[in-house]
């Protein structure tokens, strides 16, 4: 999530996946963070924000960003 926004969903089932992640963040982390969240956006950050409340362990998981910088260990499995 970038700003509250769902940014990317993927799955992480390769090396190549892990590094679309960290390349996106990279790309899309400062426009994101600049951009004021308008009224379309609402519903879908209240249904994304549901998920987060209600999903299981397993169903995935939320990657705290900083900044720019995504460390690929952020990405591995606990």
């Amino acid at each position: 999530m970038l700003s509250g926004r769902l940014a990317l969903s993927r799955e992480l089932d390769s090396a190549a996946a892990r590094d679309e992640i960290v390349a996106f963040v990279a790309g899309n982390f400062a426009s994101y963070r600049e951009r004021p969240v308008v009224r379309a956006e609402l519903e879908p950050m209240t249904i994304v924000a549901r998920w987060l409340r209600e999903r299981a362990p397993d169903e995935g998981r939320l990657i705290p960003l900083h900044g720019p910088e995504l460390a690929v260990n952020a990405l591995e499995n606990d």
